[in-house]
């Protein structure tokens, strides 16, 4: 729901989502009491449905899928050379197992393997910079796809080069790993002894069976080459708010030409039978049909309540979650900037292109065209577009907790918990007539955010005295 203070800020109101008399009372309800709030007279309080059709008709959902071998395998107390001490004290070995994660150990190199953690990082970093994550997945700006697939593609290429060079390169790569486990057996085989177990074969081949064992765990060159897989899919959201109602219907309507054709076959059976007793049966049977197509009818009729109301939930949670989402993102930088200015006393450089950042984001991301953040990303537009060198601390100081201060009265109203920003002046309880102040401020006009420019008059340079 969106509220709208002067009709003269006001975005095309969004329609397309009916209510019934039960929702129309909630937000008759929820109004009056955002009219309370802004104290504003109820009648300039407008209330904007969502559509479904605004925000599909921008978007597709992406999700990404990336798989591969990634080389790890519980660490064991017996790799540390623990094992005698476990059986030796039952306590100890208790308490290992209660206290202790061992973690894991690797059977590939190192570098290589965070290569392609890096890559699979960095592709879903890529996705979810420019996305917004709702209960339907990531969803990407139709305009901002083909730039997220031609980074998801390149990719995709360094992606497999690593794994063309690991299967490449496999012979190498276990041999360097062997090495690797005779060192840690010999380190294992030292800690036996000085535990006081017995080893009855020789170090080297002790040390070497070991290290074998060990990467005996590692796959075949194939088998690793083909568990490396990246894809991207974008998908198309349903348009149309009836989809699981027309499937109900479509049911339904195919049980109703079943119930024809059960009268119709009835009607020639009792012209075929005409004895009183057969006639009753096939009666009978025609009603019992006709009682079960009313059954079907009456659980088509919930089923199709439940998928509307389910809809309309998913609707109304996948609107709540963008709206959400925006907000954090204005108010984990803004309170950045805000740390920063406190630490420094004016907005450096970093500060002014992290909120260049952020307005970035708000462009490519608000795709519900939502008035508050456009009035937002107003306001952070007047400060970058301010004068670096005769920009007023203190009154973009001013404009950004009110900003952060909506934004975290919002979070807080829709059950978030955003970190702390009492550092920065921004209350950790944001009371109604604070939030109602800073909306106002939010739409005002941009204030000027620059010291007045006091320019020095030069005149004639003073003679130097002549001696006497």
């Amino acid at each position: 729901m969106a509220v709208v203070l002067d009709p003269g800020i006001a975005q095309r109101p969004m329609s397309g989502l009916t209510v019934d008399a039960e929702q129309s009372s909630v937000i008759v309800q929820r109004r009056l009491e955002i009219a309370e709030e802004l104290g504003e007279a109820v009648e300039r309080v407008r209330v904007q449905t969502p559509d479904w059709s605004v925000l599909t008709q921008r978007v597709v959902l992406v999700s990404l899928s990336i798989g591969y071998y990634r080389a790890r395998l519980r660490l064991q107390a017996e790799d540390l050379g623990l094992q005698a001490l476990k059986d030796r004290d039952p306590e100890f070995a208790q308490s290992l197992s209660q206290a202790v994660l061992l973690g894991s150990k690797r059977l590939l190199p190192d570098d290589l393997m965070r290569r392609v953690e890096l890559v699979e990082s960095k592709a879903r970093y890529a996705l979810e910079r420019n996305s917004l994550a709702t209960g339907f997945g990531h969803l990407v700006s139709r305009e901002l796809y083909p730039e997220l697939r031609d980074i998801l593609s390149g990719l995709r290429d360094e992606f497999f080069a690593l794994r063309d060079e690991l299967v490449a390169r496999y012979e190498e790569v276990y041999n360097e790993m062997l090495v690797v486990y005779r060192r840690m057996g010999r380190g294992v085989l030292e800690t036996y002894r000085r535990d006081g177990r017995q080893v009855d074969e020789p170090e080297a081949q002790w040390v070497e069976s070991y290290a074998r064992r060990v990467m005996s765990n590692l796959p075949s060159a194939d088998t690793i080459g083909a568990s490396y897989s990246i894809d991207w899919y974008p998908t198309f959201l349903a348009t149309s708010a009836e989809v699981a109602e027309d499937l109900a219907l479509a049911t339904l309507r195919q049980r109703e030409a079943e119930l024809e054709q059960a009268r119709l076959r009835l009607e020639a059976q009792n012209i075929r039978y005409q004895e009183d007793f057969t006639y009753q049966k096939m009666q009978e049977e025609l009603e019992a049909v006709r009682a079960a197509a009313r059954r079907e009818q009456e659980l088509v009729l919930e089923v199709q309540d439940h998928a509307r109301r389910q809809h309309s939930e998913w609707v109304e949670g996948t609107f709540k979650e963008i709206s959400c989402q925006l907000r954090e993102i204005v108010y984990e930088d803004v309170v950045n900037v805000l740390n920063s200015m406190k630490a420094h006393g004016h907005l450096v450089r970093n500060s002014s292109k992290e909120i260049k950042t952020v307005i970035e984001r708000l462009r490519r991301l608000n795709y519900l065209d939502d008035v508050d953040v456009n009035a937002v990303k107003r306001q952070l537009e007047a400060i970058v577009e301010s004068n670096p060198k005769r920009r007023n601390p203190a009154a973009i100081t001013e404009v950004l907790t009110e900003i952060a201060t909506l934004a975290r009265a919002d979070l807080l109203a829709a059950g978030r918990s955003p970190r702390s920003g009492a550092a920065v002046a921004i209350p950790d309880a944001v009371n109604p007539a604070q939030r109602a102040q800073a909306r106002r401020k939010l739409y005002a006009p941009p204030p000027i955010l620059e010291v007045p420019h006091t320019g020095r008059r030069r005149g004639l340079a003073a003679s130097p005295a002549l001696p006497l």
